[in-house]
């Protein structure tokens, strides 16, 4: 029995270490000369915290060293409604921060069970984002590069099929809504168990100019319901005012490329992301990177437009970084670029370019 315990103990240290060192990856380490104890330093605010974890913590000694290191969280009580050139940060933080935004549904946690209404809902109250958040010296020329460490959902979601919303809308003749239970795993959809994969569907920075609704995607990002905009990928959003001003919400449970019906597993959800200043590097508009590939995205009118606007970035940033001519360039795509649909039922319209990550010299950092 006391052979079992001693095993038990060892996979919680190495799950809390893994998850632990994820989030703040130079200053964690496990000294096995000291009984599965986890060592434990971070610096917040010129104050040095150190803390040993014991094994048998596990996930709560995870969530209590979160919250004693103090990393900032960013409430719900936050929110904007549109993406503004004028608007104030709640906010400001040191490149390399790690920040949690507290998410509330692309609802506005209005929809509460399935006898919910449309003609209840207040509708400017949908679609909400969390902040923005400035990111010390950023300027414009610069990049933010925003690194999604976790994102930890609520325990049910909400599906809508509403008249004229979606591809088929037309076809909608009495709305519907949905409660959707989500699992540590799954999500359930009537008798269907699918694999849980939460995304973020709107982020972005403040745009150059004027306001973006945040139901809206464009250059500054924004509402792209782009489902690799997940745990494990970085995104690198353009600056085009001072501090970046971020800003993120509308966390799907599971949806797939297109959102066909207008709507993912829409769910409340709390988005750790680390988040760095990259001098110089402009962009036009996010580029999306995983361990597998580079992606950039763009959203226009029409889908042909959108996805010439991806293309000319990946071509652009291979003739830029790769040193190839535009002919080779372009050829090189024809051969390895896929073109996929992020979503077809916004006010504009969001295509992602995808480039394969062994074809860069360099590739771009997650």
């Amino acid at each position: 029995m006391a052979g079992e315990q001693r095993e038990s103990c060892k996979q919680p240290t190495h799950s809390a270490f893994g998850k632990i060192s994820t989030l703040f990856p130079k200053h964690t380490h496990f000294d096995p000369s000291e009984q599965g104890m986890l060592h434990f330093e971070h610096e917040y605010n010129h104050y040095t915290i150190t803390a040993r974890l014991a094994a048998t913590s596990g996930a709560l000694g995870c969530e209590f060293l979160r919250r004693m290191c103090a990393v900032l969280k960013i409430s719900q009580d936050h929110v904007i409604y549109a993406f503004s050139a004028a608007m104030a940060a709640v906010a400001t933080v040191e490149s390399g921060s790690t920040v949690v935004f507290e998410t509330v549904d692309a609802l506005g946690g209005q929809v509460t069970h399935e006898g919910t209404t449309l003609d209840s809902l207040d509708f400017s109250r949908v679609n909400p984002a969390t902040g923005p958040v400035a990111i010390a010296g950023a300027q414009p020329g610069d990049a933010l590069l925003v690194e999604i460490l976790d994102i930890v959902t609520a325990d049910h979601g909400v599906m809508l099929a509403v008249p004229n919303l979606g591809i088929l809308g037309d076809r909608v003749s009495t709305p519907s809504t949905k409660v959707v239970a989500i699992g540590g795993q799954t999500v359930t959809f009537n008798q269907w168990s699918l694999p849980k994969q939460p995304m973020i569907g709107v982020i972005g920075t403040a745009p150059q100019t004027g306001s973006v609704p945040c139901g809206t995607p464009s250059d500054h990002g924004g509402n792209m319901d782009t489902k690799d905009i997940r745990a494990g990928a970085s995104i690198y959003l353009p600056v085009f005012q001072p501090g970046g001003l971020l800003a993120m919400g509308d966390v799907h449970a599971a949806m797939a490329d297109g959102e066909v019906c207008g709507a993912g597993v829409e769910c409340s959800a709390d988005i750790t992301v680390r988040v760095h200043r990259v001098p110089g590097f402009a962009i036009q508009r996010p580029l999306i990177v995983t361990q597998e590939a580079m992606m950039a995205v763009a959203s226009a009118e029409t889908i042909e437009a959108a996805a010439k606007m991806a293309l000319e970035q990946i071509v652009q940033f291979l003739v830029d970084k790769e040193h190839l001519s535009f002919n080779d360039a372009y050829m090189l795509c024809s051969l390895v670029v896929d073109m996929r649909i992020s979503q077809l039922v916004d006010p504009l319209l969001t295509v992602r370019a995808v480039l394969p990550q062994t074809y860069l010299t360099a590739p771009l950092h997650l």
